[in-house]
């Protein structure tokens, strides 16, 4: 199974109550777990849990608007991968130190591999360290298929760093 992303600029919180929604509305449901908070910074209460206690920023955005740009991680296994190479090139290990929001990438490889959404404000953070470490990351895997992973990050993050949203789903 692969893992999948999107991302889209310009996205406007709907309304909770579904009976004010006007007809075909295109949406998107944005949520993330409580431990992914740093991550959820710009979407509409990022750090309020859901009365069940399981999501926070729990909205619908609509996109119908929106640019969207869609790309694939790979496999679980390569998108785990990948974020323990975005750690590596940061200077950090993902599974033997304990990781902060102040460290590159902490939005990306502290968060979901398979379901939830980055706000802009995060966006805006982790593209400028996917910027920051570009030539780096290009260095020490040129010959790879990763590649091309990282400049599609690039092209998402642009995208939703403009009021937007990336959107994580398999």
């Amino acid at each position: 199974m692969n893992v999948n992303w999107s991302a889209f600029d310009n996205v406007t919180a709907l309304p909770d109550d579904p009976q004010r929604l006007p007809d075909g509305v295109t949406s998107i449901s944005a949520h993330a777990a409580p431990q992914f908070v740093a991550s959820t910074r710009g979407l509409l209460d990022h750090d309020v849990l859901t009365p069940d206690e399981e999501w926070i920023a729990r909205h619908d955005y609509y996109i119908a608007v929106s640019t969207r740009f869609d790309w694939q991680a790979g496999t679980y296994l390569e998108y785990g991968q990948f974020r323990q190479t975005l750690a590596a090139i940061a200077g950090w290990e993902i599974f033997t130190q304990c990781s902060t929001p102040e460290q590159p990438f902490y939005e990306i490889v502290h968060f979901s591999d398979s379901e939830g959404c980055i706000g802009h404000e995060a966006a805006r953070d982790v593209l400028a360290d996917f910027t920051e470490y570009r030539d780096a990351y290009l260095a020490a895997h040129a010959d790879t298929p990763y590649v091309d992973h990282y400049d599609a990050w690039i092209t998402g993050l642009t995208l939703a760093a403009d009021n937007g949203i990336v959107w994580f789903h398999s």
